[in-house]
């Protein structure tokens, strides 16, 4: 199942780039900050995961799976609002 995440994945990212930048055209480096974060992301999300882990022990997974799992949807309830609110003068 894991190895099926990239492709299920990959027809979103492209496409959320210019959904992103007709949403919110005041943000004009929001698609390299979004392209700079996912890849971050890429490199930080396992040793983090791992030091939780080994920090708060194997229990606390759900819990730390949640964390970044809440800041996405917060990020994505934050566009949809900017989105339906259009340009502000």
């Amino acid at each position: 199942m894991v190895e099926e995440v990239p492709r299920l994945v990959a027809p979103i990212f492209p496409t959320g780039l210019p959904w992103l930048s007709r949403a919110v055209p005041r943000a004009r480096r929001a698609g390299a900050c979004v392209i700079t974060a996912s890849m971050i992301g890429g490199v930080a999300a396992g040793p983090v995961l791992g030091k939780g882990i080994e920090l708060a022990g194997v229990d606390a997974v759900p819990v730390l799976l949640a964390l970044p799992a809440a800041g996405c949807l917060t990020a994505a309830w934050w566009l949809i609002r900017a989105a339906r609110e259009g340009p502000s003068s």
